[in-house]
């Protein structure tokens, strides 16, 4: 697997590194994101999220 190393600016932190693939995003990209339904209808955003830590399912 390889990994890509982008960077972010932010305001309140600077710049700051997210190790990334092609299959995999840094939760910090998900938590914010606007969430709508199959009609388009926005249900709200994703304030945090859980992972098992057997499974690694959210």
């Amino acid at each position: 697997m390889t990994n890509h190393t982008t960077t972010l600016e932010r305001a309140s932190d600077g710049d700051v590194a997210h190790d990334e693939t092609a299959a995999l995003i840094a939760s910090d990209k998900v938590e914010g994101t606007t969430v709508y339904n199959k009609n388009g209808e926005k249900l709200g955003q994703i304030e945090n999220f859980k992972v098992g830590k057997r499974s690694g399912r959210v």
